[in-house]
């Protein structure tokens, strides 16, 4: 038993390792990779909030067909209630929703905002397809901690990048420092 905890102990560090990246575009595969090593998700995206709009910045396919969306609104659907509530939505969860027919449409299974540590939106991630038995309160609650992993992350590289820029170029003449 002990093994087995260590064991899984290094697999969530190994794989917590991709989103200490600094680069932000090398942060979307990692938590893709996180949800389908750690949820079994068949189907998932990670959507960054770009002028109003919700754009795909990773994703993983099912085998069989699947039509992946390149945005999603962000004022509709499971997206628009994970980002208005500001917690993780479930398919489940909204069972008793007036609007169920109209969320289960998206294909959205699971969906997790993502907000800076100031509380702004900076996307959602998504799972689409899970195992059956895999859709369970824990994978609701461990897809939150990842979503919460990845706006943390995103956060870092946007704010490293942002102070490598000002280093470099002076902010009146434009002129490099």
């Amino acid at each position: 038993h002990i093994i087995s905890q260590e064991q899984t102990l290094t697999t969530i560090y190994e794989a917590a390792k991709g989103l200490k990246s600094l680069q932000e575009g090398e942060i979307f595969p990692a938590v893709v990779e996180i949800l389908v090593t750690f949820l079994s998700a068949e189907s998932c995206a990670v959507y960054l909030l770009v002028e109003g709009r919700l754009v795909l910045a990773a994703s993983r396919e099912p085998k069989e067909d699947f039509v992946r969306h390149k945005e999603i609104p962000v004022d509709e659907g499971m997206a628009a209630e994970a980002i208005v509530t500001r917690r993780t939505v479930s398919l489940n969860a909204l069972t008793p929703s007036a609007d169920f027919a109209k969320l289960a449409d998206d294909g959205i299974v699971i969906c997790v905002p993502l907000f800076t540590s100031d509380n702004q939106v900076l996307g959602v991630l998504t799972i689409e397809r899970l195992p059956f038995l895999k859709f369970n309160p824990q994978a609701v609650r461990l897809s939150s901690i990842i979503g919460e992993w990845c706006g943390s992350a995103i956060e870092n590289a946007r704010s490293y990048k942002d102070i490598r820029d000002k280093n470099i170029a002076d902010d009146v003449t434009g002129a490099y420092t």
